[in-house]
């Protein structure tokens, strides 16, 4: 409400697998910043209505974030970021979720 309230507007999405949207697994955000860059490529085709794009990603969405912002195709498009909880080792993350699930990997 306080975005809107400033006259911002808001994109949100659910990555496959997560929140309401459909599918049964993630990937951490390799796939996921495909859903984002559609979004990037659906939003540059509307410039007389959005005139900055910033992204707000907790945890996969963070990470997701900044392999889109890094990527030579999008950093001119995203004028900031508000990263939160992102993940500082993949490996970490894949090595957690499979002793959750899997038990200890070597």
């Amino acid at each position: 409400d306080t975005f809107l309230a400033e006259k911002i507007s808001v994109f949100s999405i659910d990555f496959a697998g997560c929140g309401l949207s459909d599918g049964d697994f993630v990937t951490l955000g390799w796939r996921e910043r495909e859903d984002l860059e559609a979004v990037l490529d659906y939003l540059a085709e509307m410039p007389h209505v959005i005139s900055h794009v910033a992204l707000y990603g907790r945890s996969m969405g963070a990470a997701t974030a900044m392999l889109v912002a890094s990527d030579d195709r999008f950093y001119h498009r995203i004028v900031g970021m508000v990263l939160d909880s992102c993940y500082a080792s993949v490996r970490q993350v894949l090595l957690e979720l499979a002793d959750k699930y899997v038990g200890k990997v070597p």
